[in-house]
């Protein structure tokens, strides 16, 4: 669907505001909430793609022969201690890593490595009981869904400017931001 008028638009964000997570969602992501609150320190929700299907995508992005430039899909991605910094995340601030990680990753993906020694990085795994790569490769939409919740309601959102889930989080939080006020912070890295 192309939105084209104005009316498109109000459409859009009328039906994108009636929309709520589950009562499990909610649970879970207040959850997660509660215990990064406990930190007492700089909150982001931080959506960094670095996963093997994106490092495909990008490969196919930026190979699309329509004249187009599409040299952004990875840009900053390696640099991601130093744009946040930069942004003005201090270091030490936690961040929750939204995506499909796990704490092996952490410590084996060097790009999300260098994120550990620089912030104190929590994922899901350490805080919901019984959370690991297998539980979810079997649920991903279900934690994509957590992951939303929980970056649309953090202080400070960091996101990937070619991913559709960075762009609306984005989109909706600057219209939280303009239309009531709402002390938001958040851009992409890349």
């Amino acid at each position: 669907m192309v939105i084209r008028e104005r009316n498109d638009v109000e459409l859009f964000w009328t039906l994108n505001d009636a929309l709520r997570p589950s009562a499990a969602i909610e649970e879970i992501t207040n959850r997660i909430l509660q215990h990064l609150a406990r930190f007492n320190s700089t909150i982001v929700a931080l959506h960094v793609r670095a996963e093997s299907d994106w490092l495909e995508h990008c490969k196919q992005w930026e190979n699309i022969k329509d004249g187009i430039i599409r040299d952004n899909c990875l840009s900053n991605t390696n640099n991601l201690v130093e744009t946040l910094t930069i942004a003005g995340i201090e270091p030490g601030s936690t961040i929750f890593l939204a995506g499909g990680y796990v704490k092996q990753e952490l410590m084996s993906n060097p790009i999300l490595n260098a994120l550990t020694k620089a912030f104190n990085v929590v994922t899901k795994e350490e805080i919901l009981q019984g959370f690991n790569a297998d539980v979810l490769a079997s649920r991903r939409e279900y934690y994509a869904a957590i992951d939303f919740e929980v970056c649309q309601r953090a202080p400070i959102f960091v996101g990937n400017s070619v991913s559709t889930f960075s762009a609306l989080l984005l989109m909706m939080r600057e219209r939280r931001r303009q239309l009531h006020a709402e002390p938001l912070r958040h851009f992409h890295y890349n």
